[in-house]
């Protein structure tokens, strides 16, 4: 089998690589790698089944347009003239500010999060004992749990959730990370059943080992992580007051087809193959497995029962296309509130929806010191929000978001 591929190595992929590159990058060598890459999904509202275009040189011209454009302008000066609403954790912006978004370890866990504990969880569902990292709440009464997970080829340890862990120690708040059975190549993990009682079952552990308030679990997750987090709203939205998602996958059949054909093909598609138990695009069993295990099959259930969800995806991630945050968006809002299809496919090709100027409709939380917000939009209780950057995650908006909620299910 393939050895795991690490979500982000630390060296730069060659000219023809397909991992993230710093967000530094310039625009023509953005543009450039999404022409190697050479295709973008895109697909029907509503569908299941996008179909896979091929970008052109047009794309430079765009992207240079929305470079220059007004409403990028006044979308940079409000961002610079209002100042965040809450403290910033540690003065940390993004996971690639913070450090390797692969690497793993409980030394600087310990050291950086002094009350932080590494514990094991009966699972509920198959009695397999799950590590986690606990940290008890300090603050006086019933306090707030954040749930953190980890991403697609890592697992509990993974550093890059230090700052939320410092986060939550600094106001008192608890956090659990679980394992949920760890790298997603393998059926027991990516979504399974298994998966999601893991950390209902971390949840569970929460509740019973300190005062934690119920009605204040909030999740967060990245990348793999990020699907996570959307799944669990869906899956369980009685369970959670709010879900943040970064850079998420939203359907894996979807990015199975994109990764099985970048040249040369990605591991993940052979994680998902792993996983689902076949091509998710050729076997029918496997395409129903993987869709059990997307959040595509169940954020409908997150929208009916009002679930806050706020996603978050960088404009020039090839990684996970930003189309993913989006689709998820739609699964989520009001009719007259989705994207359309046209956008869809601009996004898939990491250019602005709607147009070069994009559209800033909804509070995004992001600060001066945070990468730029390129688009936003709201729609009953899901928000989401494109950046400028990679296939990267941004600490402190979706606290603060959080931080809201928390402070508004106190006072109800």
């Amino acid at each position: 089998m393939t050895p795991p591929q690490r979500d982000f190595p630390s060296t730069p992929p060659g000219p023809r690589g397909d991992t993230p590159v710093s967000g530094r990058r310039s625009r023509a060598a953005t543009v450039a790698l999404c022409l190697m890459a050479g295709l973008v999904g895109a697909c029907a509202s509503g569908s299941d089944e996008p179909r896979v275009e091929i970008p052109t040189a047009q794309a430079t011209e765009d992207r240079e347009r929305e470079r220059t454009s007004p409403g990028r302008d006044r979308s940079s000066r409000a961002r610079e003239a209002r100042a965040p609403v809450f403290k910033r954790v540690a003065d940390v912006t993004t996971g690639t500010a913070f450090g390797s978004l692969g690497a793993e370890g409980f030394s600087r866990w310990q050291r950086d999060v002094p009350r932080i504990e590494d514990v094991r969880i009966d699972s509920s569902a198959d009695g397999h004992r799950q590590p986690a990292l606990w940290l008890p709440p300090s603050g006086d009464g019933e306090q707030p749990l954040l749930v953190v997970l980890h991403s697609w080829s890592n697992q509990y340890r993974q550093q890059v959730g230090i700052p939320f862990g410092q986060w939550a120690q600094r106001r008192g708040w608890g956090m659990i990370a679980p394992n949920f059975r760890g790298v997603n190549d393998k059926p027991e993990a990516t979504g399974s059943d298994l998966a999601v009682q893991d950390v209902i079952d971390a949840v569970d552990f929460a509740l019973e080992k300190a005062t934690v308030d119920r009605k204040r679990v909030f999740v967060v997750g990245f990348s793999g992580g990020g699907m996570m987090s959307l799944l669990m709203a869906g899956r369980h939205p009685d369970r959670f007051a709010g879900a943040v998602s970064w850079v998420p996958v939203y359907d894996l059949a979807y990015w199975h087809r994109y990764n099985a054909t970048q040249v040369p093909p990605r591991d993940y598609a052979d994680h998902i193959t792993q996983s689902c138990g076949g091509d998710p695009n050729a076997d029918g069993a496997a395409r129903r497995s993987c869709r059990h295990r997307s959040p595509s099959a169940h954020l409908a259930a997150a929208r009916a029962a009002g679930v806050p969800v706020y996603i978050g995806h960088g404009l020039a991630d090839t990684l996970v296309r930003p189309d993913h945050a989006l689709r998820a968006f739609n699964r989520l809002a009001d009719p007259g509130d989705r994207v359309r299809e046209r956008s869809l496919a601009r996004v898939a090709g990491n250019r602005l929806p709607g147009g070069p100027r994009g559209s800033i409709r909804a509070e995004a939380h992001f600060g001066p010191q945070d990468p730029e917000v390129v688009f936003s939009r709201r729609s009953r209780s899901a928000t989401v929000v494109l950046f400028e950057g990679e296939h990267d995650l941004v600490y402190n908006p979706g606290l603060e978001w959080i931080a809201g909620l928390s402070g508004r299910a106190q006072e109800g």
